[in-house]
């Protein structure tokens, strides 16, 4: 009998340990689902993805690793929502936690950058971000050919918005097997080459190859089952003007 308080208490430190463990890794991956569901609800309920990161960010124990993440996520939340401001605002609060983030999310967040200025019409700014994601190096491979498809898709953009779409279609066909190389490991990738591409043509005014494009964005968009509905927004439209300028010209000839 006087071996069996020592065992209970040993015992009950295990149950207490076990407890206290299956926890934290209930938290973790908790956390892990609901900033999973943030990514999965951008494009589809930017609203309903902003309260998840919102509450995300208010929780003591959200660590800065999570928060330099959570932050990309709203920042593509506000993009989605059309709140460039405030996207940016969120973007540049990254700088705080750069050292969290992998080269990866460092490109992306820059790329974004240029983007949103852009869009904000400060081309001089947004440029000068392009020029230095141009002097970036990185140590991968597929990384690295990443890299320089999205530098090309916006370089193509500033050109597209320069009226000289023959210089940017002519940058992207040159990288036609390089997109398809890397768009297993890179999927948003070949839809943005798509609708970037789409864009040029039709501004062009080539329309067969217009729609040939906002086609095949639309069908990687289906295949890849991204839930990218700016993406879709995009490609839609562009296809619908494709159809509204062929009924125009056809009622011109007759």
């Amino acid at each position: 009998m006087k071996y069996l308080n020592p065992i209970y208490r040993y015992f009950h430190f295990i149950l207490l340990f076990g407890i206290f463990h299956s926890t934290i890794n209930a938290q973790t991956l908790n956390k892990n689902y609901l900033s999973d569901d943030v990514e999965n609800l951008i494009n589809s309920n930017p609203n309903q993805a902003l309260k998840i990161a919102q509450y995300l960010l208010s929780k003591t124990n959200t660590s800065d690793a999570d928060k330099s993440r959570i932050n990309f996520l709203i920042s593509k939340a506000y993009i989605a929502k059309g709140d460039y401001s405030t996207a940016l605002n969120f973007l540049y609060e990254e700088k705080n936690y750069k050292k969290y983030l992998n080269e990866e999310q460092k490109i992306n967040i820059d790329v974004s950058k240029i983007t949103l200025l852009r869009n904000l019409t400060l081309d001089l700014q947004s440029k000068k971000i392009l020029e230095k994601l141009e002097n970036t190096t990185v140590s991968e491979a597929k990384l690295k050919s990443y890299l320089e498809i999205v530098i090309a898709l916006e370089k193509a953009k500033f050109l597209m918005n320069e009226n000289k779409t023959q210089e940017g279609i002519d940058i992207l066909i040159t990288l036609q097997s390089d997109v398809a190389a890397i768009t297993k490991d890179f999927k948003e990738i070949s839809i943005s080459y798509s609708t970037t591409l789409g864009e040029l043509y039709l501004k062009d005014k080539n329309l067969p190859e217009a729609q040939k494009q906002f086609e095949a964005a639309i069908e990687k968009l289906n295949q890849q089952n991204v839930d990218n509905l700016y993406a879709k927004i995009t490609a839609l439209h562009g296809l619908a003007t494709v159809y509204f300028l062929k009924k125009s010209m056809l009622r011109q000839q007759h």
